[in-house]
């Protein structure tokens, strides 16, 4: 009996948990991002990677880039204002997180570097 019980106590945990996460996912937004290779062009370019989401939840976005090196990234409001910036060096650390402003709008996502130039859209409701 004490067996039974526990293993109906394990499966609705897990069921719990495995709910829970998947409500977290939906909280993410991926953002498209348009990517220009800019500068000199070699073959090792060829991996550059740029993937960026939007957590509603934490009201962050998060960047996983691989091989663009000096990177600026800038998050602009509708009127052309930087509301939040910041650099990173994507040969140490490929995953940077940015500020999202709380007030709701459209904003622009800007990643500038010397490989790689990328734009996204996203929305904070």
């Amino acid at each position: 009996m004490k067996k039974l019980s526990l293993i109906v106590f394990l499966i609705l945990g897990m069921s719990v948990v495995a709910i829970a996460s998947d409500g977290y996912e939906k909280l993410k937004k991926q953002i498209n991002i348009r990517e220009h290779l800019q500068g000199n062009k070699t073959y090792r370019d060829v991996f550059v990677s740029v993937s960026a989401w939007y957590d509603a939840e934490a009201d962050v976005v998060e960047l996983e880039c691989y091989d663009i090196k000096n990177a600026d990234v800038y998050i602009v409001n509708t009127y052309g204002d930087i509301v939040s910036s910041g650099s990173f060096d994507s040969t140490f650390n490929s995953y940077y997180v940015l500020d999202v402003p709380e007030q709701a709008g459209i904003y622009w996502l800007i990643i500038d570097s010397p490989v790689l130039y990328g734009e996204g859209i996203f929305e904070v409701k």
